[in-house]
């Protein structure tokens, strides 16, 4: 009987087969290591965009985190610590995704990787907005300003802009209900 293997299932076997054989072989090489990670990590993109399986992208993007760590790779250990925030934002998760956000921060910085870091402080401002974190929201902003002359991708720098304009909306609308409250009179919006 014919029997239908997605392409997910031949990268899982494929990368079990690696695993196994790189695990047997003593002193992995760092560009071993690397592969590995980068696999890794691809393939959590996969299960989470396309298969929704985010317990097991999780799972591999903890597995690369560590392969990363050991080669001292901070721009990898940024960008698995990102994806799990996008993992943790989309189970609800707003604060968690947020933690891990700020921590990708640090190593995107340590990495000196521009993008990286705008990417990383747009999705800030929003867990931001999104829990009422006004002083932390305020200080994301002074640094996406900070940051936005050296970036070198427009759509970083637009999608950046966006999350600016969006903290300070939400700011001026913090300020004028705390107006409101003062003097009486409440907005519904």
């Amino acid at each position: 009987a014919f029997q239908s293997v997605s392409p997910h299932d031949h990268s899982r076997q494929y990368l079990d087969r690696a695993d196994t054989a790189f695990e047997k072989e003593p002193g992995r090489g760092e560009k071993e290591s690397r592969g590995i990670a980068e696999a890794k990590k691809d393939q959590a993109i996969i299960l989470t965009e396309e298969y929704n399986q985010c317990d097991e992208a999780d799972r591999c993007l903890d597995e690369a985190y560590s392969l990363y760590k050991e080669l001292g790779d901070y721009r990898g250990m940024a960008h698995t610590l990102k994806r799990q925030g996008v993992i943790m934002w989309r189970s609800g998760d707003v604060h968690g995704a947020v933690v891990k956000y700020e921590e990708a921060l640090g190593f995107y910085e340590r990495a000196h990787y521009i993008q990286g870091q705008g990417d990383t402080l747009s999705r800030i401002c929003t867990g931001y907005i999104e829990l009422g974190e006004m002083v932390k929201l305020q200080e994301a902003i002074a640094s996406s300003e900070k940051l936005m002359d050296k970036i070198p991708y427009q759509m970083t720098k637009s999608e950046l802009a966006d999350s600016i304009k969006k903290g300070r909306n939400w700011l001026l609308g913090w300020e004028l209900n705390q107006d409101n409250e003062e003097s009486g009179t409440f907005s519904t919006s």
